[in-house]
């Protein structure tokens, strides 16, 4: 009588840096596709100075208290040729949300992405990222901020219609170099869905909230070596809590070792 053979449970393979290459692949395809949202149009074609003008004034003014008329004036067009291209104010508003986000994905793709080479490179590196984007662009601070506060409606609306092509695939692929770093024993193992959006919130409230940290500590962060230690701080924070646990671990591990 043949006897039954034994199941092995098959453990789950651990991540190493060959599941680099594709993790980075996904992230540099994903913000070249957003990048690709960009207008094309000639920078003094009626099209082109429309959405400038908008972004300007939305940035400024806020997307209740700009008109059409207000648009047209100041970009030097009539109120029907705004309506041709983008038929209502809602849907100019919306597109130039999605014009300012594939600005981000454009400047991530030429400026970030060529300088990391691991998973946990990307993930420490998105506070510098962010904060240093948002002091170069203070009118994307200030739309940003706008909307937020309004309760972020267009902005959710613009980030559905983008769909793979937008902020949506870059927290899938930024929760996938997350894992992969989690795998790997570089991080914390925490829900990856969620570690994204915590750093990304701390980066943007950490410049929206500047005029706050000036009142209270009457420091003026805009200066560079005072805006530069703030940044290291946050990154260092960043780090530190994503990583504390697991060198612990390692070191406990290493002491035990050593005393056999």
């Amino acid at each position: 009588m043949k006897q039954a053979k034994t199941s092995k449970t098959t453990q789950p393979a651990k991540a190493t840096r060959s599941d680099e290459p594709t993790v980075f692949k996904r992230l540099k395809e994903n913000f070249h596709q957003v990048a690709n949202n960009r207008t094309t149009d000639a920078p003094d074609s009626p099209r082109a100075k429309i959405l400038a003008t908008a972004f300007e004034l939305f940035a400024k003014k806020g997307f209740e208290a700009t008109s059409v008329r207000e648009i047209a004036d100041a970009a030097k067009v009539n109120s029907a040729m705004i309506h041709y291209y983008y038929q209502s104010k809602e849907n100019l508003y919306r597109r130039v949300m999605e014009e300012q986000v594939a600005g981000i994905a454009q400047y991530i793709a030429n400026n970030v992405i060529p300088t990391v080479n691991s998973p946990e490179q990307v993930i420490f590196g998105i506070p510098r990222f962010l904060m240093t984007m948002l002091r170069e662009r203070p009118l994307l601070a200030r739309l940003m901020l706008r909307e937020m506060a309004e309760g972020g409606h267009q902005f959710e609306q613009t980030v559905d219609e983008m769909g793979d092509a937008g902020p949506l695939s870059f927290a899938k692929h930024l929760g996938e170099a997350y894992k992969v770093a989690a795998k790997q024993g570089l991080v914390i193992d925490l829900p990856a869905s969620q570690v994204a959006p915590l750093i990304i919130g701390l980066s943007y409230s950490t410049v929206f909230i500047e005029p706050f940290f000036r009142i209270l500590t009457k420091h003026d962060s805009t200066k560079t070596d005072l805006w530069e230690t703030r940044v290291s701080l946050i990154e260092r924070l960043v780090r530190c809590g994503l990583t504390t646990e697991v060198k612990k671990k390692k070191e406990k591990k290493k002491s035990k070792q050593d005393k056999k």
